[in-house]
Order: C-alpha cells, then structure tokens, then sequence
C-alpha cells in the first residue's frame, strides 16, 4: 500500500512540474504578445467588361481551378462582327474613293479639298474599324494569371451593365503573411528573419520569414506593417485563412521583461 501512495505522489509532482513548466513557457509568449496575421494573395482581381452583351459561355464554377490564358468567359458578340465587318466594308469603299479621287486630282479633275474631304472619311472608317476590333477582342475575357474562381457574379444567358463585377478570382498559390506588429520591434526584426506561423484553420504550425518590412510606422498605435512568406507553399492553406506569428526574439524578450519585473 505504501509503495502504491510512493507511486502516486511521484506521479502528481511529475504532472505538477510539467504543468508549470507549460504554463512557463506560455506566460513567455504572453508577455510579449504575438502579432496576429492574415493569408492574403499576391494576385487576385475582380473581372468586368466594358461590353454590353448577352453571356455566352461560363466554363469554370465557383473553386474550380483555372491557368493562365484559359477562357474565363466568353460574350455573344455576333451583333459586333456584324457592326465590324460593316466597318471594314466602309473603309474598304472609302479607300477606293481616295484611290480614285488622288487619280483624278493628278488630272486636276477634282478639287484639292474633295480630296482632302474623302482622305479625311478614310480616317475616320478606319478609327471606327479600329475601334470595334477592340471591342471585339474583350468578347472573350482570358485568365490573367494562373488560379481559381472565388464568386460567379454572373450567370450565361444574363446581359450585364458595362463595368459590372463578372468574377472574382485569386492565385491561391501565390500567398504571402500580413502581420502588424510593433514598430519597438525594428530594433531587432529585419527582411529573411525567420518565425512560426501558427494557422487558426488548420491547427498546424508553418515555417516562414520575413520578406519585406513597410516603409512608415503608424504614429497612433505605434505598428508597422510587414509581409511574410512560406518557406515551402503548402497545400492546405487559402487565402483569407488567420492565425498567430511567433518569433525566436519573443521569448528571450520575455525572459527580459520577466526579469526586470
């Protein structure tokens, strides 16, 4: 029975001392508190189109994959070929009116300003081809970089107004760490500085460093703004996710404070 009570009391002191020395070890984080930071991407965007027309073709749903290049969204635009190859018809007549009226003035059969009138016609039919080539070439809308779709705003068969939000998507690969931390810290943080980004989703921890540190410090709440990167790109972490950046200094800055407390 002793032997039992001998075992337990050892057993509680172990427990007991491993205990306090985890509370230890988070009262050095608490101390000095970690920055808190957001996954963002480098490249997401919001498409819109300045046409007016009828949806075509939405190849691609909501979290789909896309790569660059890749038809997005593609409008019905047989009523500008039309208006386009009319355009060119224009220019094509205007130019033989030039052609003609040029042959005549070497003749001095015609008047230099009718020339200049119809030279004048020729430019405009060909600023308006011009204009409806352009037109004509945002009737399919490509992916400017490689990615996935966060919202259809739009669906086929729908007209929308010019400028209105198409899509939105984001290169879900191409991610950086947005902490605020405190602007005290620029005594010691630079670029390539490593830390642990713990993520509040995944409950993982991920290696990532420093890339770039702002350029002003906000006088008010006394931060700066500094952007992280993953060391290695993992694969289950998304834009938008949350979560807590710790740093080798903070613990030795809260031994510090511990210290002269």
């Amino acid at each position: 029975m002793s032997k039992f009570l001998m075992s337990f009391k050892s057993s509680a002191i172990l427990v007991a001392c491993c205990t306090s020395a985890l509370a230890a070890d988070r009262t050095a984080f608490e101390i000095v508190e970690a920055p808190r930071g957001v996954v963002v991407s480098r490249s997401k965007a919001v498409i819109g189109s300045e046409l007016v027309a009828r949806i075509a073709k939405i190849p691609f749903k909501d979290g789909e994959r896309f790569k660059a290049g890749d038809t997005l969204l593609e409008f019905d635009c047989r009523r500008y070929a039309a208006e386009l190859a009319a355009a060119r018809a224009e220019e094509q007549a205007m130019m033989l009116g030039v052609k003609e009226n040029r042959e005549l003035r070497r003749h001095k059969a015609v008047g230099l300003n009718e020339l200049e009138i119809s030279e004048a016609k020729l430019a405009q039919a060909k600023a308006q081809a011009m204009a409806l080539e352009i037109r004509m070439s945002q009737c399919v809308i490509a992916a400017p970089f490689s990615g996935r779709i966060v919202e259809k705003v739009v669906n086929e068969f729908e007209i929308p107004r010019a400028n209105e939000p198409l899509l939105r998507i984001v290169d879900d690969r191409n991610l950086e760490i947005e902490l605020i931390v405190p602007s005290k810290w620029l005594s010691w943080l630079r670029n390539g500085d490593s830390f642990m980004f713990d993520l509040d989703e995944t409950r993982k921890m991920y290696k990532a460093r420093i890339r770039t540190i702002n350029a002003e410090v906000d006088p008010v709440s006394q931060t700066i703004r500094v952007k992280g990167e993953f060391k290695e790109l993992p694969e289950d972490v998304l834009p938008g996710m949350s979560g807590t950046a710790l740093f080798e200094k903070m613990s030795s800055l809260a031994d510090g404070q511990k210290s002269n407390g």
